[in-house]
């Protein structure tokens, strides 16, 4: 329930947006 809240992403990361929630996946790094 993360909602208008600015997350801070690092060049290599991508976000996902899935019911409202939002997923930080690294890409690169499991």
């Amino acid at each position: 329930m993360l909602k208008g809240k600015r997350w801070v992403i690092r060049p290599g990361d991508t976000t996902l947006l899935n019911s409202g929630q939002v997923h930080v996946v690294r890409t690169g790094s499991r």
